[in-house]
């Protein structure tokens, strides 16, 4: 993702910045390549001379990290962060929900994203018989009211999937009627439908 690329690339730059003031420390000041470059002297000191403490928490993280890899291959590369989790505590191991999301991210372990599943609206599976033709291709109708279309589709929110059902005059080629669980109109034909 973005952010766990823009951390990486961070990282790299603190390293390239480092190993710059490192390399010439014996040709020009280190408190003056400091302020040239934006960075603390202490901040430069404490990644120059990493303590005992962070070698550690590193050895650690990467440890914990080889066990994220193995439980998330394990998983055929669908486990997030939380089932994950839960693995490594199943196993004995004391670790909290953020610091597997972190190394996660860090490391680049996420599942692939999910396609949107299309809904599927109808079910050619049933006994009941297919309804007859009774408009036989007819579509020059002049009375209005006499013959009407419908169909229903799905839109795509938020939220997961919007239904809309439609029912179209055919004569005046108006919408006579809307149906959906967040709107109803009323049908011009059989009076004023009553809300949902």
């Amino acid at each position: 993702s973005l952010s766990s690329a823009l951390e990486r690339e961070r990282c790299q730059i603190t390293s390239k910045l480092i190993n710059f003031i490192a390399a010439h420390a014996v040709d020009h000041a280190i408190r003056l390549m400091c302020r040239v470059l934006g960075v603390c002297r202490s901040w430069f000191h404490a990644w120059r001379h990493p303590s005992l403490a962070r070698a550690a928490r590193a050895a650690k993280n990467n440890l914990l990290v080889d066990e994220i890899r193995v439980i998330f291959e394990a998983g055929k590369q669908r486990y997030g962060a939380p089932r994950i989790h839960a693995d490594m505590r199943d196993k004995g191991r004391q670790i909290s929900k953020k610091t597997v999301a972190k190394l996660m991210k860090l490391n680049g372990i996420h599942p692939p994203r999910r396609k949107r599943r299309m809904p599927i609206t109808t079910d050619s599976r049933h006994p009941y018989g297919i309804a007859p033709n009774l408009l036989d291709r007819n579509f020059k109708i002049t009375v209005p009211d006499t013959v009407w279309l419908a169909d229903i589709s799905y839109i795509p929110i938020d939220e997961g999937w919007l239904y809309l059902a439609a029912v179209k005059d055919l004569a005046s080629m108006e919408i006579v009627g809307l149906l959906s669980p967040m709107l109803r109109i009323g049908c011009r034909a059989m009076g004023p439908c009553q809300s949902v």
